[in-house]
């Protein structure tokens, strides 16, 4: 079984992620494991301009907390183990992979 990522000293799974820019200008992240993300991608705005991903529009998420907000969602190309993936992001404070990234 390959290994992907790494824990932390807080025992938080970091996951490396080369996301494809729209411009050319693909940028590795290192995103947190969230298990109870049920989405693919989460990404902080500054991120997702500096990578002018193409915005789909909007998507209502709840978070851990019960609260719900209005976010940006976006078109991602991403690498990660070894493939390339095409996934739906959304706007979030820190880089993020969903459940749905690892069941694929």
């Amino acid at each position: 079984m390959t290994s992907i990522g790494r824990v932390t000293g807080d025992r938080e799974v970091v996951v490396p992620l080369l996301v494809h820019a729209e411009n050319g200008a693909d940028r590795q992240v290192d995103a947190l494991l969230d298990t109870g993300f049920n989405g693919y991608l989460a990404l902080p705005a500054h991120v997702i301009e500096s990578l002018e991903l193409h915005r789909l529009g909007r998507e209502q998420v709840t978070l851990a907390s019960g609260k719900t907000h209005l976010v940006g969602k976006y078109e991602a190309t991403l690498g990660f183990g070894g493939t390339v993936h095409s996934v739906e992001g959304v706007e979030a404070g820190e880089p993020l992979i969903g459940m749905s990234l690892r069941w694929e």
